[in-house]
């Protein structure tokens, strides 16, 4: 009920919020997740709800949103980063409440004892047999996943471990140089931290890709309002591929395996756009010398229009 009350919130009462509520009915990963009764749908509208806050300038609510959603960590980290990249001070202060808080009612339900031995939990859990409950690795489609699936058992557990922290790091990297040269408040660039956390993230399962689903939302508006071009369209193909490798997989190994290419192919557009935007600059010229014909101006593109008429979010 709430979620298409967030999508009208985001879209308007348009076709694209007909296709976004729609949407989640034949994403796979949408469908496990709410089989399996996962916390992936609760994520999700958090992560919107963050989205809707920033977009109206209400910083605090958006930190405290953020806070909430850390019942999946991994997923927090790289937008908490861009906060702080940009200097969005509020939304650190709020997370932090909120998350002493949630550490707090936490510490009262399981008792002080339980809530500081979740660490030392989380190691030993990290050395589980995947037949005692462990993790799956090879059945996540990030990166962590598709390293294993391709260097275990040729190299040492060591290697495979730094090997996977250096691709992350530099995977965080690229979202923090990203939220510094455009804005975080921004369609696109929301829709790419989405997607490289994704990646980048140490726990990510088939279900979790379900979070596509704001960045899918948050691109098809972005692209409404613009003209077709060649990475523009692949944006749109990655996105009905996403939608349609999983029925055209014939194991559930091949699935996790295509679904992070198309994700990682997502990303990589999606910077590929943010890079194209950046370099669509109006050069306004300066005062020609007496005697000297003036060079005619072009018109401003709709890009460089909406950069001019966005808001600051600091």
């Amino acid at each position: 009920m709430l979620w298409p009350l967030l999508l009208r919130d985001i879209l308007g009462r348009r076709k694209l919020f007909a296709f976004a509520l729609l949407g989640p009915i034949l994403f796979i990963p949408q469908l496990v997740g709410i089989v399996q009764g996962q916390t992936s749908t609760l994520t999700l509208f958090l992560l919107a709800l963050v989205y809707a806050s920033l977009r109206d300038g209400k910083n605090a609510r958006a930190g405290c949103l953020l806070g909430m959603a850390c019942i999946k960590p991994q997923f927090v980290l790289p937008l908490l980063l861009a906060a702080i990249a940009v200097g969005m001070w509020r939304v650190v202060a709020s997370f932090l409440s909120m998350g002493s808080v949630l550490t707090v009612l936490s510490a009262a339900l399981v008792g002080w004892r339980a809530t500081l031995s979740y660490p030392a939990a989380w190691v030993r859990f990290n050395v589980l047999p995947r037949e005692m409950g462990g993790a799956h690795v090879e059945g996540m489609p990030n990166v962590r996943g598709i390293l294993y699936v391709l260097l275990q058992g040729h190299v040492s557990t060591i290697v495979l471990v730094c090997v996977t922290l250096l691709a992350t790091v530099i995977l965080l990297a690229l979202v923090v140089a990203t939220v510094r040269a455009k804005a975080l408040v921004s369609e696109l660039v929301f829709a790419f931290i989405i997607t490289t956390t994704l990646l980048a993230s140490y726990y990510c399962y088939l279900f979790d890709l379900s979070m596509l689903l704001l960045a899918f939302v948050l691109l098809l508006s972005y692209l409404r309002r613009r003209d077709l071009t060649p990475i523009r369209f692949a944006i749109v193909l990655t996105i009905l591929l996403l939608y349609v490798l999983p029925f055209f997989s014939p194991t559930l190994e091949r699935m996790i395996v295509n679904l992070f290419f198309a994700t990682l192919a997502l990303s990589f557009e999606l910077r590929w756009e943010i890079s194209a935007g950046s370099r669509r600059q109006i050069v306004v010229p300066v005062a020609p010398a007496f005697g000297v014909a003036p060079h005619q101006q072009s018109e401003p593109t709709r890009d460089a229009l909406e950069i001019r008429a966005r808001p600051s979010w600091d």
